[in-house]
């Protein structure tokens, strides 16, 4: 089972800039069906409405969670809308339901799987032929974790910390690592990028400004091996 642990700390502002990510990449992509996996809350989902046209333009959305407390919240927020569905599955140990997706979110999930590659030969054949999954998970190389490892906080930029363990993290990717991972499963990468440079813990982090913030996002485009996130979509191998 997925541990995921929403806290309104400084994952609250990264979610704004998933957001921005998956927008941007999308703008000129026709998506009819979005799956969120391992949606808690319905932050993402939220986030994206509230500065683009994407889900409007949707006929369906999934929202999936293990948990259902944070299932209700993510009912909340949607469930007038009838184009919005709601599943409590735990998606590691059940199949995922037989209706095909445009485009799947595995944000913040692979990092907490036990087998993400079983994962990823589940999420295939998910997706529609022509279907896109976005993943995004913590980078152990992000610039906060380097410093950190210099400091002697960490041994390594893959060990796990307290607070990983807190939130039911079971391992660090970098791109070497999760390119590994993906090249076992078959998808095709189409994007590599990173979100947004991170240079300190999260709790220094809520101290920025938004327009700092804002900088350190664009900046990281430029230098997405060393952002605080990987942001990658794949599609199906043609």
């Amino acid at each position: 089972m997925i541990t995921n642990q929403y806290k309104e700390d400084f994952n609250a502002v990264m979610g704004k800039y998933r957001a921005k990510a998956i927008v941007d990449f999308f703008s000129s992509i026709k998506i009819q069906s979005i799956a969120d996996v391992g949606c808690g809350p319905g932050d993402v989902i939220e986030k994206i409405n509230d500065v683009s046209d994407m889900i409007k333009n949707c006929t369906s959305v999934f929202c999936i969670d293990a948990d259902l407390k944070y299932l209700d919240q993510a009912k909340e927020k949607f469930q007038s809308d009838s184009k919005f569905h709601f599943i409590e599955l735990d998606v590691e140990k059940n199949d995922f339901p037989e209706q095909k997706m445009d485009l799947i979110f595995l944000i913040d999930i692979l990092e907490h799987l036990h087998d993400p590659l079983l994962m990823l030969n589940k999420v295939k054949n998910y997706m529609t032929p022509e279907g896109y999954v976005v993943i995004i998970v913590p980078n152990a190389n992000s610039i906060h974790r380097q410093i950190g490892k210099e400091m002697g906080f960490i041994s390594t930029i893959y060990d796990l910390n307290e607070r990983d363990h807190e939130v039911g993290h079971q391992r660090y990717f970098d791109f070497n690592s999760l390119g590994e991972l993906l090249a076992k499963s078959g998808l095709e990468i189409v994007n590599k990028s990173g979100i947004l440079l991170k240079f300190l813990p999260n709790k220094e982090m809520e101290n920025l400004s938004n327009e700092y913030c804002d900088a350190l996002f664009e900046v990281g485009r430029n230098l997405p091996e060393y952002c605080g996130e990987i942001f990658w979509v794949c599609k199906l191998n043609e």
